[in-house]
């Protein structure tokens, strides 16, 4: 049985808030972003069970606005500290501790470390966009992993999308598909 790995990279950050990194709040782009992801998540009909977040309060902020968009409960969400500036290894780590039952899971963090764990998990060439991010603000990768997760290594993820929230205006906003 495949199960199902997003991959998000928090949603945007103010900075104009004078406050250490940990505690940067989004801004209203932000906000709007982790709605709009949310609200693709739902429409895709493929529901994290469990969402692996960084208590920053940027990351943990994008997991409740992804989690009330795509009707998920706050529940699923698991705050992690290791998430917080975690090397891909460290992703790898908590990956391997989620339990084999569960069949869908997000993971929302950080860059680089969050870039670093999509290029070693897929099994795909992922080609760099024109702007040079691979994972922008709010973007969401959408992987299968064939393997329990307690035995995720790299290069055994298939890749199906990386999504933008810029990419969905007119979709989710106007409710066509």
């Amino acid at each position: 049985m495949d199960r199902e790995l997003f991959i998000m990279r928090h949603a945007k950050s103010d900075w104009s808030q004078s406050c250490s990194d940990f505690d940067r709040p989004l801004n209203k782009r932000g906000m709007r972003n982790a709605k709009k992801m949310g609200a693709w998540i739902k429409n895709l009909q493929k529901i994290p069970q469990q969402i692996l977040v960084s208590p920053a309060n940027r990351a943990l902020s994008t997991a409740h606005l992804l989690c009330d968009a795509a009707s998920i409960e706050q529940t699923a969400i698991q705050i992690l500290p290791e998430i917080y500036h975690a090397s891909k290894e460290d992703l790898y780590q908590a990956l391997r501790q989620v339990p084999d039952k569960v069949e869908s899971v997000c993971v929302i963090g950080h860059n680089p470390g969050i870039e670093n764990l999509l290029e070693s998990l897929s099994t795909n060439d992922i080609p760099l966009p024109d702007d040079g991010k691979l994972l922008p603000t709010a973007s969401i990768a959408h992987l299968t992993i064939p393997t329990p997760w307690s035995d995720i290594t790299p290069k055994q993820g298939l890749l199906h999308s990386i999504t933008r929230p810029r990419s969905l205006f007119n979709t989710l906003e106007t409710g066509k598909n």
